[in-house]
């Protein structure tokens, strides 16, 4: 019998539970930091450009739907930190939506057309710090969420995705006040597959020959954790 997606999800999400907890009862010494910021990241993928092409052609837009070019989000998690290393449970999100809009001929409010892409990764990762610097690696599970919001005719469209990935990571730590500590890092994210437009494609009835195109994102997160390091 094949896994609905859900199994799947909870799976994945009960393994990554069990993992951190499950070390975290180990005989060791070592301190909890809750982790808290935000996230910038670039992201690229032909075949949405084509499908926002074609969608501005056929609308012919007074201002035009963007392009995909870069997402933002929360970033945060728990650290649980022993001497240079540490262990780390975490959410990352990523959210863009893309307008398109058109005066309305009968008076009022625009006539407005939207996409929106989310994504969200729950993962669990290793990591190695000094005092300075830091870099460590995060096993993912990560979520594509695809809304439209048409205004003519009225209709909505969603899609959700599901995938591994892994992120790689660096750390500049900068010394803070107290008992909070500032963290700048630079990320790479690399899924284990490509992003599927063709449910997205068939809604918006556009007619280009969609690729499946990995997510590979560069990204900065502006980070703070609590507790002494």
């Amino acid at each position: 019998m094949a896994k609905t997606p859900n199994m799947t999800f909870h799976k994945a999400v009960t393994c990554l539970l069990v993992l951190f907890f499950g070390i975290l009862s180990l005989p060791i010494i070592g301190q909890i930091n809750i982790k808290a910021g935000y996230s910038f990241s670039l992201v690229h993928d032909d075949a949405i450009d084509q499908l926002v092409d074609e969608v501005n052609q056929a609308n012919d837009y007074e201002h035009n739907l963007k392009n995909l070019r870069w997402m933002h989000g929360f970033d945060v998690g728990l650290r649980f930190k022993s001497g240079p290393h540490a262990l780390e449970l975490s959410y990352l999100g990523g959210y863009r939506h893309l307008l398109g809009t058109n005066p309305n001929p009968g008076g009022g409010s625009d006539i407005k057309d939207k996409l929106i892409f989310d994504t969200e990764s729950f993962g669990l990762g290793y990591q190695l710090s000094d005092n300075h610097f830091g870099m460590g690696a995060e096993l993912q599970y990560q979520f594509y969420y695809t809304k439209a919001k048409l205004t003519l005719p009225d209709q909505s469209f969603k899609d959700i995705q599901k995938m591994w990935a892994t992120k790689l990571y660096l750390m500049v730590i900068l010394e803070g006040s107290g008992s909070v500590t500032a963290v700048i890092e630079p990320y790479y994210i690399l899924p284990t597959k490509g992003y599927d437009p063709q449910p997205l494609q068939h809604f918006m009835e556009t007619t280009i020959n969609p690729t499946n195109n990995k997510w590979t994102r560069f990204g900065l997160s502006f980070l703070f954790y609590n507790g002494f390091q």
